[in-house]
This record gives C-alpha cells, sequence and structure tokens, in this order.
C-alpha cells in the first residue's frame, strides 16, 4: 500500500488559502514547507462520485447575547454529497450524555435509514443543549433532500456541527444559503470535476478555532480512494475528541463490514488522543461509500479479499494521520506528546497509564517549559496503576522501564538522571517546539513530538497515544473563546 506520495497534477494551481501575509515572519524552509502542505491540500482529489459546496462568512446576530453587546457573528456550512444515497455508510459518535442534537439525529439515521449520502456541516455553533436544536437539524435535513431532488429524503441526510454549546442555530441565515450549497453541487456533478471547491475548501470552512485545515488521502491500487477530513482543535479527550472526521471512499465496501472496521479503526486512533481531557458533545466520525469502484474491480490485483485488507489498511492511516493532526493543530498546542506502552498486562492498563501521562496537567505544564521534570512523569504512571493495576505485585513493577527520546530515565525503581541527560532532554523538548517566532503558525511546521516510552515487562499488550502540552496560549484562547 503506498501513500499520496505526489497528488494528481494540473488540476488547480497553489491558492495560498490564508493569505501570503501568513508567511512573514518564516524563514525559506519554512515558507517551502508551508507552500508544499497547502499545495497537498488543493491538490487532494474527492473520491469518485463525491460532489461538494460550500458557503462562507454567513452572518447572523446571535439571540442569545444582549442586544447592547450584539456583534455580527459568521459561520461556514458545507455540503457533502454522493450521486445518489449509498447503503454503504457507517458512523460513530460521541458518548458526552448531553450530546448535541445532530449527534442524536446522526444515531438514528444510523440505526433506520437504509441509505446515506448528504452530510451538511457548519461551524460556529455546535447545535447542542439548546430548546429548538433537533427540530432545526431535521428541518435543514428536508431543506437540503427536497433540493437535490426526487431521489433524496431527509433520511438520507446528516447533520454535524460544532463550536459555542447552547446557541440556537440561525435558521432563516442558513436556509437561505441551502439553495447556493445545492446549486454548487450541481455544477461540480455537471462538470463532472472538483469545480470551485476542493477538499481543502471543505477542511477550511469546519474550522473553529483550527489554526489549519486538516485533510489527508491514499490512493489504493485498483484506483479507489480514501479521503478524510478532519476538524478539532480544544475539548479533545475521546470517546472521542471535539471533533468532526468525514471519510470517503468509492471502494463498494459493504456497509457491515464499514461499520465493524470503523469501530476497531476508531478505538485505536481517535479515542487514543487527549487534548485537555475535556469531552465534547458533538464528536462524530461519518464513513461513506459512492459504489463507484466494486469490491474485485478497479486495477491491480482483482482479489476482493486482498483488496477489502488494503481498504482496511488506508482506513487505519489516514485516521491516524488526522488524529496526530488534531492533537498537533490543538489550542495553544506547542509540543506533541507521544506515549507508548509496551508489553502490558493487557490493553486496558496500557491505555489507562499512557492517558494519564497525557493527562497530567503538571507534566503538560512542565513539558510546555522544556523542563524534563521527570518526577511527575513517575506519578502520573503510579496514579494509573493505584486504579488498575489491582493484583500487580511491587516486584512486578520494578520491571517497569521509562524513556524519553529512547534515553532511559528509570529502571529498577529508580531515575537515572544525570546533568548532562538533563541538559540533552532540555534541548529535545526545544527541538520538538512548534511555534515558529513565539506564534502558532497556519501549518504544521513538522512531525516531531515529545516521545515517552513505558516498558512494562509483563504482558504482549500495548498502546500508544497522542497528547499535548498546556500552554499560557491555551488558557488565554479558552478565556476568550465566545469574544
Amino acid at each position: 500500500m503506498s501513500f499520496l506520495a505526489s497528488l494528481r497534477k494540473g488540476r488547480r494551481p497553489l491558492q495560498t488559502l490564508l493569505g501570503s501575509a501568513a508567511e512573514d515572519g518564516l524563514d525559506s524552509d519554512a515558507q517551502e514547507a508551508r507552500r508544499a502542505y497547502y499545495d497537498r491540500l488543493e491538490n487532494l482529489p474527492l473520491p469518485k462520485g463525491f460532489y461538494l459546496g460550500v458557503a462562507k462568512d454567513i452572518i447572523f446576530f446571535p439571540q442569545e447575547l444582549p442586544l447592547e453587546s450584539s456583534k455580527p457573528y459568521k459561520l461556514n456550512m458545507a455540503l457533502l454529497t454522493t450521486e445518489k444515497p449509498s447503503e454503504n455508510f457507517a458512523a460513530v459518535f460521541t458518548k458526552n450524555r448531553f450530546c448535541g442534537h445532530p449527534v442524536t439525529l446522526g444515531r438514528q439515521r444510523l440505526a433506520e435509514s437504509t441509505k446515506m449520502g448528504g452530510l451538511l456541516v457548519n461551524n460556529r455553533i455546535s447545535n447542542a443543549a439548546n430548546k429548538h436544536g433537533m427540530d432545526k437539524a431535521e428541518t435543514l435535513c428536508v431543506d437540503v433532500a427536497n433540493g437535490l431532488g426526487p431521489d433524496w429524503s431527509a433520511e438520507n441526510i446528516a447533520v454535524s456541527s460544532t463550536g459555542i454549546i447552547g446557541w440556537e442555530l440561525p435558521m432563516k441565515e442558513m436556509a437561505s444559503a441551502i439553495p447556493q450549497l445545492i446549486e454548487s453541487r450541481f455544477q461540480v456533478e455537471k462538470e463532472k470535476d472538483i469545480g470551485s471547491h476542493s477538499v481543502a475548501d471543505f477542511a477550511r470552512a469546519i474550522m473553529t478555532t483550527d489554526a489549519y485545515p486538516k485533510a489527508f488521502g491514499i490512493t489504493l491500487k485498483n484506483g479507489a480512494k480514501v479521503v478524510g477530513v478532519a476538524k478539532g482543535a480544544g475539548m479533545i479527550e475521546p470517546n472521542m475528541a471535539t471533533m468532526l472526521v468525514f471519510i470517503l471512499t468509492d471502494m463498494a465496501v459493504p456497509r457491515a463490514t464499514l461499520q465493524k472496521t470503523l469501530d476497531k479503526v476508531v478505538a485505536e486512533t481517535f479515542n487514543c488522543i487527549s487534548i485537555d481531557a475535556d469531552e465534547s458533545t458533538s464528536d462524530t466520525v461519518w464513513l461513506l461509500s459512492s459504489n463507484r469502484v466494486p469490491l474485485g474491480g478497479g486495477d491491480g490485483d482483482s482479489d476482493p479479499d486482498a483488496q477489502l485488507l488494503e481498504f482496511q489498511e488506508a482506513l487505519f492511516e489516514v485516521s491516524r494521520q488526522l488524529s496526530k493532526e488534531i492533537v498537533r493543530n490543538g489550542e495553544g498546542v506547542k509540543h506533541v506528546i507521544e506515549c507508548n506502552v509496551s508489553r502490558a498486562p493487557s490493553f486496558a492498563i496500557a491505555k489507562a497509564l499512557a492517558k494519564s501521562v497525557i493527562n497530567s496537567p503538571l507534566l503538560k505544564s512542565a513539558i510546555a517549559g522544556n523542563d524534563p521534570n521527570i518526577g511527575r512523569l513517575a506519578c502520573a504512571l503510579g496514579s494509573a496503576l493505584g486504579r488498575v493495576g489491582e493484583g500487580l505485585t511491587d516486584e512486578q513493577l520494578r520491571k517497569t522501564k521509562i524513556f524519553m527520546d529512547r534515553d532511559s530515565v528509570y529502571s529498577n525503581g529508580a531515575f537515572n538522571l544525570t546533568p548532562e541527560l538533563e541538559r540533552k532532554l532540555t534541548e529535545y523538548m526545544r527541538s520538538a517546539e512548534l511555534f515558529i517566532g513565539g506564534k502558532k503558525p497556519d501549518f504544521p511546521s513538522h512531525d516531531r513530538s515529545v516521545r515517552i516510552d513505558v516498558d512494562m515487562d509483563l504482558g504482549q499488550s500495548s498502546c500508544r497515544v497522542y497528547g499535548a502540552d498546556l500552554t499560557v496560549e491555551y488558557v488565554i484562547e479558552n478565556s476568550q473563546y465566545r469574544s
């Protein structure tokens, strides 16, 4: 299986999505990396049989704010559809019991609809914990289905919303934008091309506090594609994170197989990340097939089992890349933290230890300051073992070894620290900083992380979790979220 090292040529020239001013203060290498990132996004093609419409900067006045302090807000809407409703789809939703109305409606669609084909997404307002959100979500589905034509019904449409919790959707303004979305979709379908909107346009339209759009794709040997788009930057703690993820494929994979595979992939990717340990009301992963490439068809190996295995591997890799980018793109994140727990007695113990490390406020703060305070790491591991390590003896736990940047920092029940190692680990953390010139860039400046390895030597289970440090910038951004 090969990744999309180079994407289809000649589709569109590079368009700097966020303006040339964003390159101010970047050295030549950073500017080149930024352009390469957006060039890849701009030229990432949709799988066959998918169409896209985007409506940006829809102005509204929140009814929840006092009139004297009310100011205009803006939201974006995006409509993603198949050529016709598809019987092959899957989804996974948040386990937050105060979930948003789109999640409730999405669960209904998953349980009751025989076909799906339309995903209507808005940012700025999450449509959760309000009085009329369910009726509004259903109304939007009806409006979209009516616009798409007689082959469509509301049961073929789902909605996803992200943003401020508790506010009502501005229905008048949103309803007026739906014809524009429908017209854009039909124009793209008529031209049989991505037309005026790319995957990058969709990724950017659904952003909230994200620093940059996130999308990733893989082309399979038979020509089918697996393409994913994600948003998410804060309130990141699975089950799942504050995130919306939309994964598209033109491979005709049966619905039951899609759901089984997605459940497993989500458990090992999106449910293994954390930024701030707050579980969102809106988390959603949709997986949709347009059925344009039959299983066993297309180019290359025609063995259906081999094609299915390649598809499953691609789905995992797309999800893994997107989950990492959600963390890297997190609010105020200066360092990505990667914790790998290996040779644990069970997956549950491995995951609990890794999550405890990733979510420790003291350790996260130390890493933000490039301080290799290993005592906080041991504290986080010991705390988790107090909860899930019942039955493990002190003698067994003495086998635990801890590494940072593959340097041994703990073994045989004691730290292995020296002045030289302290200096080395401090420089290692500095080299993993994401900020450039004291600011978060609007592209992934590198893919490095602060890596922590925990070897328990007590079994065969392992778990890898990605997380982030805790910075002043995170606190400031969330103190001014509605401003």
